[in-house]
């Protein structure tokens, strides 16, 4: 007799974010390297469709907001959302601030995230 299963989907999938590797997105940081901060902000936009609103119709605010939050749990590093969409480009880019402690000294950097209301979230700079 052959097993038989039954799959089913549901929106807990949508929530689950990727656990980063805090050290080399630090790393990526601090020496601006976008290949490890793209790879490291891959695993935390993957799961993260858009799912638009009447109060957002890009639909990535709640997103942002879990990425900004997975950032943060991150030893050193503090997040915080710094706009949301604004970044007039096509698609919008959103920026996400961060300040990392460097052997006692604060760094502060702008990763750019861009915004389509049609696909998942992509990190697409640093400043």
């Amino acid at each position: 007799m052959l097993p038989f299963f039954i799959s089913v989907c549901d929106d807990s999938v949508r929530n689950e974010v990727t656990e980063v590797n805090c050290g080399n997105l630090k790393t990526g940081l601090i020496i601006k390297e976008q290949e490890k901060i793209g790879i490291e902000m891959d695993k935390l936009t993957e799961n993260l469709p858009p799912d638009p609103t009447k109060n957002d119709p890009i639909g990535h605010s709640e997103n942002l907001t879990i990425i900004t939050q997975s950032i943060h749990s991150c030893d050193g590093l503090e997040a915080e959302i710094f706009c949301y969409a604004c970044v007039e480009t096509n698609p919008p880019q959103s920026e996400i601030k961060i300040q990392i402690d460097s052997a006692g000294v604060k760094i502060e950097r702008i990763i750019d995230i861009s915004t389509p209301s049609d696909k998942i979230l992509k990190f697409s700079g640093i400043h």
